[in-house]
């Protein structure tokens, strides 16, 4: 038949060697011959209308072939890709079409089971979809579907064969070794297949774990015999492995290095790989014997060190301490010697910092407190491994004494700690590792201070330690504490230029800290003061009054005092005495003196000011006032605040006013970062005098620098208007709008300054800039709504100014109301009787909006116009008589006027009693009352006049 002929060429091709082609071709020869034939397959198939199971089983065995033979390319392109690649991309459109290949596969076989219940080849369909569900990942159903297969296939055929070895696989590699044993010995009773090695390698384990280790070693035997024949797959190199390890396992050492021995290998490097495997398996006793008989066998320095890297493994595992130092330590020794290549030196220090580590942190943890010996021990062993750890990482030597140290130190092995640590700082400062260097000599210095230390030791550590400290830290936070011991072990070692160096140093690094300058100098000059060594106390006093030495306030007061006590003793005796005039003289000699320091000057002008004060020459006494404050700090001031006062006083009766100003001036500026109450007064005394003076830019200058005085808010305003009042006095127009801007800010100033901008605008329009004084009109007005809109109480005479520009508004619209004319015809008269009451209606809104300011003038002459108006409108509409109408229309129409205006008259009648109602309960005072209260049977309106501006003068007569 044809399709023989295509099976054949098929079976022809498999048999080619791979090296024939390229992979990609073989592929694509195979799928050619695989396509043919399905192409014939499926025309035959058609042709008996699918009713031949077998062609349908070919069908599916070729669409299997197909798909694994895709898959197989499909494969390779996907492991083609970068890693990145693979990790993002969907399987399912990779292996797309080789799946639709096996899902035929799958469905022509589903097809004949359900077509052909009885078809004789079950077992080769049912393999199929084993096969099927293997490739799809569905390992149960891939179980099912071979045990279905054996079931149903032929005992001695091929399927029958693969499903059965199928199966054992299955149940290995579920570790079911019971199950797959009577598989594999069915399978395997033949041995004429080349992969018979590689199953029964399979079975061999089988049997070793169910116990049957003799049955597992022979059979271990026979697959190295037959793996070197060349006929079956070679799997010598795994039994040489397992066979030692089984024959080691069932204790039978001696047997394995026969085996060994027998095949020609070497027994070390085997037993070693045995060892290995053992040790993956969990089982460190026998991996030990096995390393232990490995070391007999060596042959060569590079086997004997791959051993103790084993064993060093095996002992790390097993936690066996003693046995890791001890090989720890004889592979350091290959080290030094140069035998280790870079990973076993990786490995060996990998076990030294772990296990080091491990110990260390066992030495101090709890757990191990009260088993002191046990402790010791794993103290000490700690220490071999940091040791051993310093030399084969050269890099981090520092650090590995360093832990060597604080493990010693844990335990109180403060002696054998010591040099440790000295070593830590040593390596630390050469390879710059400040932190280490540090720690080191703090350990040091904790150290030497411990229990047990001999004292040869802490005279060689100490003084070392904390110079080499120094050194590297010259000005850290704890190298502060360090030159404070270093100036106490000099100084008591009485090696004072030392002492003073210490000092001296300090002063530089440290220069803030005042508290330590005057305790080491306490020191000195204590020693100098006990050995009569005045020249020595002269020497650092001169340092302090030149400013080389740093000390507090209170300390340099303490020796200026005993510097000035003897200057001014001549001067304290004059003034004892009562010779003020000698006093004087004497205190003009200090001040002149080139000499003097500046707290002599200082104190010396101010006694002078103090004198002449008193002798009532209080011109001079003014010059050395101001002579001292130039001298004197804000302390000093504070502390004589009281006689500045007195002399700012005393030239202020002199009306010396310009130079009292000055004097309050000078010593509120010194007082200004003070707290005392006659900072007030001060500051208040000069912005009044000045402002008196018309020094209004010296007023200015106080008041600008006085925000940074801790004032009382209230005090600042009241100086602000002061000044801005003064101004308006002196009509500084130009530079008020800039004073107001500093204030507006606050609401409740915004209050007050709508007097003085009302001022501004009335500046504005008496010099004709009427676009200013509008703006500032407008910005009273902003003002008033901002302020009423917060409810912020606003002076009544700010009212009267709200009210005032509001009325301005309504006058306007009362003048308009009074220049509408009534006139006939009638349709003239309708349209201008409709513009006079429109208008009146803009006259009753704006005069509300008055009245509801709250302002006593304003309530007053909103009413005025509000009555006037209505009033007004009456009288002309009942006046008014049409001109050449008869008299029964004028008759007429003077009636209905009536009737309109009735109601306002009456509105107007309201609106008077109002006013008076406001006026008698509000007391209220204002140039329209005369139009509510007057008698109106005078002919004339009583009228008050008033100034406009009064005038405020002084004693002496002055304005």
């Amino acid at each position: 038949m044809k399709i023989s002929k295509f099976y054949l060429f098929l079976s022809i091709l498999l048999l080619f060697p791979l090296e024939s082609f390229s992979q990609n071709d073989r592929r694509n020869q195979l799928i050619s011959v695989i396509n043919e034939e399905l192409n014939e397959v499926s025309r035959l198939n058609k042709q008996t209308g699918s009713r031949n199971p077998r062609l349908l089983l070919r069908m599916a065995e070729l669409l299997l072939e197909k798909a694994r033979i895709i898959k197989d390319s499909e494969n390779s392109k996907f492991l083609g890709l970068s890693a990145k690649k693979r990790r993002r991309a969907n399987k399912k459109k990779y292996f797309r079409k080789s799946r639709k290949f096996f899902v035929q596969a799958q469905k022509a076989c589903y097809y004949i089971l359900k077509r052909f219940p009885k078809f004789r080849s079950k077992g080769d369909v049912y393999y199929i979809l084993a096969y099927n569900a293997k490739e799809f990942q569905q390992p149960g159903r891939a179980e099912k579907f071979f045990v279905r297969a054996l079931k149903h296939a032929a005992k001695k055929s091929r399927t029958s064969y693969r499903a059965r070895l199928a199966l054992a696989e299955i149940f290995y590699n579920k570790r079911e070794y019971a199950k797959a044993i009577p598989l594999y010995q069915k399978a395997l009773t033949k041995r004429d297949n080349k992969w018979w090695t590689k199953d029964a390698y399979n079975l061999a384990w089988c049997y070793f774990r169910t116990k049957k280790k003799r049955r597992a070693i022979g059979i271990m035997r026979d697959i190295y015999r037959l793996s070197k024949g060349g006929k079956f797959i070679d799997m010598s190199f795994a039994v040489e492995r397992d066979l030692a390890f089984f024959y080691t396992d069932s204790g039978n050492m001696s047997e394995a290095v026969k085996f060994y021995r027998s095949i020609g290998k070497d027994i070390a490097k085997n037993l070693l790989k045995v060892a290995k495997f053992l040790q993956q398996k969990g089982k460190y006793s026998m991996s030990e014997k096995a390393l232990t008989e490995a070391l007999k066998y060596k042959t060569d320095e590079r086997s004997e060190i791959d051993i103790q890297v084993s064993l060093l493994v095996l002992y790390e595992r097993f936690g066996k301490i003693r046995s890791h130092l001890k090989v720890s330590k004889t592979l350091f020794s290959k080290f030094k010697a140069g035998s280790l290549d870079d990973s076993d030196k990786a490995i060996l220090i990998f076990h030294v910092k772990k296990m080091s580590a491990t110990l260390q942190g066992q030495v101090v943890s709890k757990r191990y407190r009260t088993q002191k010996r046990l402790r010791q021990r794993k103290a000490k062993r700690a220490v071999a491994y940091f040791k051993i750890l310093a030399e084969v990482e050269p890099s981090t030597r520092h650090l590995s004494y360093f832990h060597a140290a604080e493990t010693f130190y844990s335990i109180n092995f403060f002696e054998s700690a010591i040099p440790l640590y000295e070593t830590a700082s040593q390596k630390a400062k050469e390879t710059g590792d400040i932190k280490i260097f540090n720690l080191a000599t703090d350990g040091i210095l904790a150290a030497i201070s411990g229990r047990g230390v001999k004292a040869s030791t802490k005279e060689k550590y100490l003084i070392p330690a904390y110079e080499s400290y120094l050194e590297k830290n010259p000005n850290s936070a704890k190298s502060s504490k360090i030159y404070q011991r270093l100036f106490s072990v000099y100084f008591d070692k009485k090696n004072l230029p030392k002492a003073e160096a210490i000092l001296l140093t300090f002063r530089d690094k440290y220069p803030k800290n005042l508290k330590v300058h005057e305790a080491m100098l306490g020191k000195i000059m204590d020693h100098y003061k006990k050995n009569n060594n005045r020249d020595g106390i002269k020497i650092w006093i001169n340092r302090i009054n030149n400013g080389e030495i740093k000390v507090s306030e209170k300390y340099s007061r303490k020796i200026k005092r005993l510097l000035l006590s003897i200057q001014f003793e001549n001067v304290e005796k004059a003034n004892a005495k009562g010779d003020k005039k000698r006093a004087l003289k004497l205190y003009l000699e200090i001040y002149k003196d080139r000499e003097s320091t500046k707290d002599a000057r200082k104190n010396a002008s101010y006694n002078i000011a103090v004198l002449f004060h008193e002798l009532g020459q209080i011109e001079k006494s003014y010059g050395w006032a101001q002579r001292s404050l130039g001298l004197m700090s804000p302390v000093d001031v504070q502390k004589f605040q009281t006689a500045f006062l007195t002399v700012a006083a005393e030239l202020f009766n002199k009306r010396m006013f310009k130079e009292s100003a000055e004097i309050y001036h000078r010593s509120f500026e010194k007082l200004c970062s003070r707290k005392t109450r006659n900072k007030k007064i001060l500051f208040k005394n000069a912005i009044i005098i000045y402002l008196a003076e018309a020094e209004i830019d010296k007023a200015s200058k106080v008041l600008g620098a006085s925000y940074k005085c801790n004032l009382a808010k209230k005090v600042l305003i009241e100086a602000e208007f002061d000044l801005l009042n003064a101004m308006i006095t002196q009509k500084n127009w130009d530079t008020i709008p800039g004073r107001i801007s500093k204030l507006e800010k606050d609401l409740k100033i915004q209050a007050q300054l709508i007097e003085p901008l009302y001022k501004l605008s009335i500046a504005y329009r008496d010099s004709g800039k009427l676009d200013k004084q509008i703006k500032m009109n407008k910005k009273i007005l902003n003002y008033y709504k901002s302020l009423k809109r917060k409810k912020v109480k606003i002076p009544l005479a700010a009212l009267d100014i709200v009210a005032g520009l509001k009325l301005m508004r309504l006058d306007a619209d009362f003048s308009k109301i009074s220049k509408i004319k009534l006139s006939f015809p009638e349709a003239r008269y309708n349209s201008r009787l409709k513009k006079k009451f429109a208008q009146l209606d803009s006259i009753t809104t704006k005069a509300v909006a008055v009245l509801e300011i709250g302002s006593g003038r304003g309530i007053v002459k909103a009413y005025r116009y509000l009555i006037s108006s209505y009033r007004g409108l009456v009288k002309e509409i009942r006046e008014f008589v049409p001109a050449k109408k008869p008299e029964a229309y004028v008759k007429s129409f003077r009636k209905t006027m009536k009737s309109i205006t009735r109601p306002i008259l009456k509105k107007a009648n309201e609106f008077n009693r109002e006013a008076l109602r406001h006026i008698r309960s509000n007391k209220i005072l204002s140039p329209d009352n005369v139009y509510f209260l007057s008698n109106r049977a005078l002919p004339l309106d009583i009228q008050y006049s008033y100034y406009q501006d009064g005038l405020i003068m002084d004693k002496g007569g002055k304005k």
